[in-house]
């Protein structure tokens, strides 16, 4: 068998220290949650107040510190992706893969999507409180979800071989009564772009478009908020391997393709 290595670890004192430096990284981190909740809270709260000193205050903290927010998604087991209370759809009990369980599946997996449509609605609600502010809002998901959809029986996603539904997926974008004040060709083109043939490749650019950015590595030809958005830009997927290979040699079959079509969407170029 191949030296792996393994037996260093219990040469002299090195396990003691790696079990040292271990306790050590944990209490930190013990630290870090008991003081990052409460303040967590409580600068969540002073950010809804409307003082006009504390809106300013923030509004100075804010151009230091970037909150990023984590959706929890979609992914399975879908049933744990959502409080109770956003159990819409029913029975969506927590099951087993097959086929005579999909209803429950389905809709485990459509009350995450509510879900997450109500954490993208408390969002655009918070942005749309600051008075005043040139915002936007752009999500999409980073992939759609096979779920014993027809005779193949697929399930999941990431697959090496594709199909409409790990591909086809929701996109959404919001702008604040500021920035369509300020940018009004930009929000006319994502109108006008509501139904372009986008990957994801196309977040990255719309992002920086709508923030106004330039750069060797932004095309407008791939961003929804321009006028010359390309519709018949090439569209790739990156499969498990690392590889950046064409929708039609994914391994799409004639029925995804005709859904595709059926979507408006044109994968023969």
């Amino acid at each position: 068998m191949p030296d792996l290595g393994i037996d260093v670890l219990f040469k002299g004192t090195n396990m003691l220290r790696l079990l040292q430096g271990l306790w050590v990284a944990m209490k930190i981190s013990i630290v870090s949650i008991l003081i990052s909740m409460p303040l967590g809270i409580l600068v969540g709260a002073l950010m809804t107040v409307k003082n006009r000193f504390v809106k300013a205050i923030f509004r100075v903290y804010l151009e230091f510190i970037r909150i990023i927010l984590h959706c929890y998604g979609s992914h399975f087991t879908y049933h744990q992706r959502y409080p109770r209370e956003f159990a819409r759809f029913l029975p969506d009990d927590n099951v087993a893969i097959n086929r005579k369980n999909v209803e429950k599946l389905v809709n485990a997996y459509d009350n995450s999507i509510y879900y997450t449509d109500h954490f993208l609605s408390q969002t655009i609600e918070y942005l749309r409180s600051l008075e005043n502010d040139c915002s936007a809002l752009l999500y999409c998901a980073d992939h759609g979800e096979d779920i014993l959809d027809d005779e193949r029986e697929r399930f999941l996603h990431a697959s090496p071989t594709t199909t409409f539904y790990q591909l086809y997926v929701a996109n959404l974008g919001w702008f604040s009564p500021e920035y369509r004040r300020e940018f009004p060709e930009k929000v006319e083109a994502a109108r006008n772009n509501e139904s372009a043939p986008a990957t994801t490749h196309s977040m990255f650019q719309s992002m920086a478009d709508i923030a106004s950015i330039e750069g060797d590595f932004i095309d407008p030809a791939y961003s929804l908020v321009s006028p010359t958005f390309d519709y018949r830009a090439p569209r790739r997927y990156l499969n498990d391997h690392n590889l950046a290979v064409p929708f039609p040699k994914t391994g799409l079959s004639d029925e995804d393709l005709e859904n595709f079509r059926r979507h408006g969407i044109d994968l023969s170029y």
